[in-house]
């Protein structure tokens, strides 16, 4: 079970000193909300308010469930 303090949870000891931030969001299924947006060329502004956590991260996935 993973318990996250501050949003960090550390597996295993680094093997270097140099750290990475990974960010990781599932099952976004954003279709009726955004359609609007998406029908409109602005589908950026769909993850606009995670966009700044997703921005601060090494390397950032969103798993889209919409086709």
């Amino acid at each position: 079970m993973l318990r996250f303090k501050n949003g960090i949870e550390t597996f295993r000891k680094a093997f270097s000193q140099e750290i990475i931030s990974i960010v990781i969001a599932g099952d976004c299924c954003p279709w009726h909300t955004a359609i609007g947006l998406i029908k409109a060329g602005k589908s950026i502004e769909i993850l606009k308010n995670v966009k700044p956590v997703l921005d601060r991260a090494d390397v950032s996935i969103v798993q889209w469930e919409t086709p």
